[in-house]
């Protein structure tokens, strides 16, 4: 039987669609990398300025979080498309984990977007590659499995915690980067409100959550690889 057909569930779009737009349309990603910049804009000086400036030259300070938020997303995109690839689906909660992270980053930079910091060829290309990443995340999100896919079953009290920490302990560099995209448009010129004050304060505790959850989860991972591992026999 076909695999894009589930019976009840009606037709059904193969994984490997999914992830082999995304996997082709990477290249052009990669092809932006190679293209010329845009003119530098300058704006006008100011009254205190002596010369102008481009916006464009900016260096953009990125926190901790938000560039684990970017590597949760590339490792998401590396996982759907292994698994698609294969026609198997992956964790849901991760597809929507990345999906967010995805939307955080361009909105993370979409001041460069309209202020012409890039190409229009530049922009085609990379919004394709967004764009089709988008919907493999989506595809892995919303459909759902079939009988006949692979699920993973942790059993015992170590699965359970290990199935529970891992959600939570990806999910929070995410969490974080959009309370913080939140935060500095609460930012009232030179007074904090009282949204800025608790969204920072929010923050810093998911941050210092990160932190413990650090070497918990490298502890599991050491036990998971540790149990995997077969061991020697006696002689």
């Amino acid at each position: 039987m076909d695999d894009s057909y589930t019976g009840r569930l009606g037709p059904r779009i193969p994984y490997r669609l999914t992830s082999g737009v995304a996997l082709s349309s990477f290249s052009l990603a990669i092809v932006t990398l190679f293209l010329p910049p845009p003119p530098p804009k300058y704006l006008p000086p100011s009254v205190n300025d002596e010369v102008a400036w481009d916006p464009c030259s900016v260096w953009v300070q990125i926190g901790a979080m938000e560039r684990a938020a970017l590597w949760i997303c590339f490792a998401a995109f590396l996982l759907f498309t292994i698994r698609g690839l294969r026609n198997r689906p992956g964790p849901r909660w991760f597809a929507i984990v990345g999906f967010v992270a995805l939307v955080e980053g361009i909105v993370d930079d979409w001041w460069r977007i309209a202020g012409g910091c890039y190409s229009r060829t530049s922009l085609i290309c990379s919004f394709t590659w967004f764009s089709a990443l988008g919907l493999m995340f989506l595809h892995h999100s919303i459909q759902r499995k079939h009988s006949s896919d692979p699920v993973s079953r942790r059993a015992g009290f170590w699965g359970k915690v290990q199935g529970g920490i891992l959600p939570v302990f990806v999910s929070l560099p995410v969490a974080c980067t959009a309370l913080d995209q939140v935060r500095f448009r609460a930012y009232h010129r030179n007074h904090p409100t009282i949204a800025y004050t608790a969204l920072t304060n929010a923050t810093r505790w998911l941050g210092w959550t990160e932190i413990v959850l650090l070497p918990v989860v490298a502890a599991l991972g050491l036990y998971w690889l540790s149990a995997r591992t077969p061991k020697a026999r006696g002689s």
